[in-house]
């Protein structure tokens, strides 16, 4: 009995391996543009960055980060839009993305952002928004004017006053 010929090689370990990796890379990029990234990977873009940007402006405040605190615009994202009261008993509604500094964000108390007292933002302050200062109005409880920029960007005023009977 003789020994028989092998015509063919079988494929080599490796190249099953490759061939498997590569087929699961082609599923995963398949199921990712059909179904959408943040449902692959909802740490990529999660619901929402508000401990994130607590921390931020935290660490600012620690550091005696004047600009980081008062100034620089940060983008805070969260699951729904917020609504609150303001000095005159009206809702204020701040939608899922709301842009403002440390300091305006800090006047939303749902968001819990640290209020800074070792840094003491340029006064008169100038907010991003009504409705940033509307909030202000709220947290501090302070009767008088309180800048911001309107929509078109020039400078307005808000009055603070306390709630009407």
């Amino acid at each position: 009995m003789g020994m028989m010929n092998k015509k063919g090689q079988g494929l080599s370990v490796e190249t099953v391996i490759l061939i498997v990796i590569g087929v699961l890379v082609l599923v995963f990029l398949i199921l990712g543009f059909t179904m959408g990234w943040n449902k692959i990977f909802p740490f990529i873009n999660p619901p929402n960055n508000v401990k994130d940007i607590s921390d931020k402006c935290g660490y600012a405040c620690q550091t005696d980060d004047k600009y980081g605190y008062c100034s620089s615009k940060r983008e805070v994202t969260t699951e729904s839009a917020i609504t609150i009261k303001d000095d005159k008993d009206k809702d204020i509604v701040f939608e899922k993305k709301i842009a403002g500094s440390c300091y305006e964000l800090s006047a939303i108390a749902t968001l819990g952002m640290p209020a800074c007292l070792n840094i003491v933002c340029d006064s008169p302050y100038v907010f991003g928004s009504e409705n940033l200062a509307k909030a202000a109005c709220v947290k501090s409880g302070v009767a008088g004017q309180l800048k911001y920029r309107n929509p078109a960007g020039q400078e307005a005023s808000y009055d603070c006053s306390a709630k009407s009977a």
